[in-house]
């Protein structure tokens, strides 16, 4: 039925065309209108479409002679090189040749019912009723299909087209297809005999097929439905524009206006169908780009061009970042040397100050050593001054006291050898104190002995008396019994020392006293020499016992310096405080006799001193 009703058309057609060449023969001379028809149509679209279609315009424009020349699809018109005023194709068909040709859609089929012109035609897939197996498009990949065409881009193509959407190659979807070529028995037929699993129809087929009673409405199922609301035929995938009716550069503007303008006033009639102004065909090209047909074949291909046309965007993106992180890098690499270059200048810098610096601390590191030489020079100056004042003294006196005794006639030979055993004492006397300072001066230890601290407090209170005018009351309280390892004449030095600092701090005190006391426990001897004089100001306390500590007006001010110095030297130390009832008290800590295992640790000799007494 349908190949008859395709030839009629065609025949029909034929039949225009030689009554034309007739006409033009018997001298016609009407404007040609020249119509290029692509063939990617169901025969419907000729008997109840283009063949009225061409109708009307011949009634509408006697003044035309319109020519069609058919093309089996859009590359067979592209091969043939010839001249059209129109081109009348599917919207599949159009995008292909749009731009090979250079065609203007002039108008656009839309079919009665769809809801819009630019989702005019579409396909369905049907399955019998009774196959319960078959129920969405999943269910139908492996099986076969049957179909009347594969070039109907409002069929065939969309339903493929819904099978991509739905995560399937279309390609290797079905493990087979019946193309029947619109010949018996047909698509519905395959399906209903059992040799096909579903069928492909364009819109409105199945329901024209029930209109005329070749199939009933319960004897196939619709895959995929979405029909909506309002809409006479079903359909499978979404709706795709209708055919259209494009110009060509080749058309006369007068000819384009009044074809134009007749096909939108081309009354509907009987017809389900009517020629409505070109919409958006964007919905075409989205799905050849997805089907990879038309001017998207190339993405089938798998060459680096193909690739790089596919995902030129991506590529160009994936470039603008890639150079993108490149200028990053280069900015950081030469910010990096910009701050290594400043970094490094600043290190130069900081080396040749430190340099500068350390050259400096050198200088300033010999002028202290020779500071500190004129400093020892004059520590030991002083001390000899300090030291040998006593000695030197008892000496004079006792020189002066035999002269004047031989002066007066008076002398005897007992008291001559008295004088001359005490200054030879005062001058081996010195002699001691020379040898005690020059060790003090290279660090060398004392020569220690057992000391009786009694016989040393005696000897030095005689010296203390001889080389001494004090006025001052001196009391003794040492015990016999108090035996410690030091040097004889050190130790008297220091504690001569002390009385000669009491001493001079009594000056102007009615009643001055002195006292010597000592006592000794748990193996240490603490010496303590206070008196009833001032006492010392407390800024002056902590700095007692170094260089110059307290200003000394009438001496040297080595005498607490040169007492502390000794009382190291025996492993002991000074304390120095004020006594509450008025006075000053310096405490002499030193270490009695060792015993076996002792520790003599300064830190633990001090702790042990203070929880002795």
């Amino acid at each position: 039925m349908n190949r008859i009703l395709r030839a009629l058309a065609r025949t029909a057609l034929a039949c225009a065309a030689c009554a034309a060449t007739l006409s033009f023969a018997q001298g016609d001379q009407r404007q040609t209108v020249r119509i290029g028809l692509v063939d990617n149509f169901s025969p419907r679209f000729y008997i109840q479409t283009y063949a009225p279609t061409i109708q009307y315009l011949k009634e509408k424009f006697p003044e035309y002679r319109f020519e069609s020349v058919e093309f089996d699809g859009a590359q067979a018109i592209e091969r043939s090189g010839e001249t059209f005023d129109f081109v009348v194709s599917s919207s599949g068909a159009f995008a292909v040749l749009r731009l090979k040709l250079g065609l203007e859609h002039v108008v656009m089929r839309r079919r009665v019912g769809a809801p819009r012109a630019s989702a005019s035609v579409s396909g369905v897939m049907l399955v019998r009723a009774d196959r319960k197996d078959l129920k969405t498009i999943r269910d139908l990949k492996g099986k076969v299909l049957a179909t009347d065409s594969t070039r109907l881009f409002g069929g065939y193509v969309a339903l493929l087209d819904e099978i991509g959407r739905s995560g399937y190659d279309p390609d290797s979807f079905f493990s087979g297809k019946l193309v029947t070529d619109y010949r018996y028995p047909d698509a519905v037929s395959l399906l209903s005999l059992g040799r096909a699993d579903v069928a492909f129809l364009s819109t409105c087929r199945w329901e024209q097929l029930i209109e005329t009673g070749v199939v009933a409405r319960d004897a196939l199922r619709v895959i995929n439905d979405k029909t909506q609301a309002g809409e006479r035929c079903a359909r499978s995938a979404e709706g795709l524009p209708g055919e259209i009716f494009a110009a060509t550069p080749a058309v006369s503007s007068e000819v384009a206006k009044n074809v134009t303008i007749a096909l939108l006033q081309m009354p509907r009639c009987e017809r389900d169908w009517e020629w409505v102004s070109a919409t958006v065909l964007v919905p075409v090209y989205e799905l050849l780009e997805r089907m990879k047909l038309g001017p998207f074949a190339y993405l089938r291909e798998r060459t680096p061009a193909v690739f790089f046309e596919r995902y030129r965007m991506q590529i160009g993106l994936g470039l603008l970042f890639i150079v993108f992180c490149l200028g990053l890098a280069l900015l950081r690499i030469y910010r990096s040397n910009v701050l290594i270059r400043r970094r490094t200048q600043e290190l130069t810098q900081t080396i040749r100050e430190k340099e500068r610096l350390t050259q400096e601390a050198n200088q300033t590191r010999h002028y202290l050593r020779l500071l500190e030489r004129n400093n020892i020079v004059s520590q030991l100056s002083s001390m000899f001054a300090h030291e040998l004042k006593q000695p030197v003294t008892n000496i004079i006196n006792y020189a002066a006291g035999l002269k004047m005794l031989s002066d007066s006639g008076r002398s005897s030979e007992k008291e001559t050898q008295l004088a001359l055993a005490a200054i030879s004492d005062q001058a081996r006397r010195v002699g001691d104190i020379i040898e005690r300072v020059r060790a003090y001066a290279k660090g060398q230890p004392a020569m220690v002995t057992e000391c009786r601290l009694r016989e040393v407090a005696e000897q030095l209170v005689r010296d203390f008396r001889m080389g001494q005018t004090s006025k001052a009351r001196l009391q003794i309280s040492v015990p016999g019994d108090i035996v410690l390892p030091a040097d004889p004449v050190a130790l008297e030095l220091l504690l001569l020392n002390l009385l000669r600092n009491a001493d001079n701090a009594l000056r102007g005190v009615r009643k001055p006293e002195i006292q010597v006391s000592a006592a000794s426990r748990a193996g240490h001897v603490r010496i303590t020499v206070s008196d009833n004089g001032p006492g010392v100001p407390e800024q002056f306390l902590d700095k007692l016992g170094g260089l110059g500590a307290v200003p000394n007006p009438s001496g040297l001010g080595m005498g607490l310096t040169i007492a502390a110095g000794i009382a190291e030297k025996h492993k002991g130390h000074l304390e120095f405080h004020n006594r509450p009832e008025g006075g000053f008290t310096v405490a002499v800590y030193l270490p009695g006799m060792p015993q076996q295992g002792e520790p003599d640790e300064d830190e633990k000799r001090r702790q042990a001193f203070r929880d002795a007494f």
